[in-house]
Order: C-alpha cells, then structure tokens, then sequence
C-alpha cells in the first residue's frame, strides 16, 4: 500500500464522509481543498506520526499547504 492510500485511510478514520477520498491527490490543498480547520489538522499530524512512526518538526507545519508536502515530510 502507498504512502497516499495509507494518508487516504487516516482521512477516512478522522473526517469519515466529510471528505471526498476519490478527489484526494497531491496536489490536494489541506485547507482550500479539504477544508481543513487548524484543529483538524493537529489531529491529522497526531494520527500520521502514530501511523508512520515520524515526528513533525515544528518549521514542517509552516511548509505544509498540500498532501504532497505531507508525503515528503513522511518520506524523509
């Protein structure tokens, strides 16, 4: 499974039907496209380091606008 389909299923588990997941892609913007509030995304941030075992670095949080910034912070 990808790091994407895995991100898919945290999106799932948080946000249930209130997220489209077929419309979900790198480019996705967290909080134009999603509609992400910022207690929404420290939820996110929670659940992905429990999933990837990784820690956000507080400058990360200014960098993330998009999935695919989620992704590289995973990746690195």
């Amino acid at each position: 499974m990808s790091n994407l389909e895995r991100l898919k299923e945290i999106f799932a588990e948080l946000f249930g039907d209130e997220v489209n997941l077929d419309e979900i892609n790198e480019e996705s913007r967290l909080f134009i496209d999603i509609e992400m509030t910022s207690i929404a995304m420290l939820s996110l941030a929670m659940s992905i380091e429990e999933e990837f075992s990784m820690q956000f670095r507080n400058e990360d949080f200014d960098n993330i606008k998009t999935v695919g910034d989620v992704l590289r912070c995973i990746e690195r």
